[in-house]
């Protein structure tokens, strides 16, 4: 028994970035609990102790890279915050 949630995820994901290129180890890591906004709530807070080395080594099937390589010339457009305030409404973009 665990006093308190932290506790609970510091024991279950001890050493995270030493074996976060291990699937094995995160395989025989899990958190269960008896309702989904329990779930949701150590999810919210997990995303912040896990090293951004982790993050970018996964590859969910379905989802780019976190990085892509780009030819030289070739055209990009960046998606970033195009409907901020609704200013994204079938208008051409200056």
């Amino acid at each position: 028994m665990v006093p308190n949630v932290n506790d609970l995820k510091m024991h279950v994901f001890s050493n995270t970035a030493q074996h976060f290129s291990n699937s094995q180890w995160l395989c025989k890591r899990a958190i269960i609990a008896p309702r989904n906004s329990t779930v949701d709530k150590i999810n919210m807070n997990q995303a912040v102790v896990l090293p951004t080395e982790f993050l970018n080594f996964l590859q969910p099937s379905g989802i780019p890279p976190h990085n892509s390589t780009l030819k030289k010339g070739s055209q990009i457009m960046l998606l970033r915050n195009m409907d901020p305030l609704r200013l994204c409404n079938c208008t051409r973009l200056e």
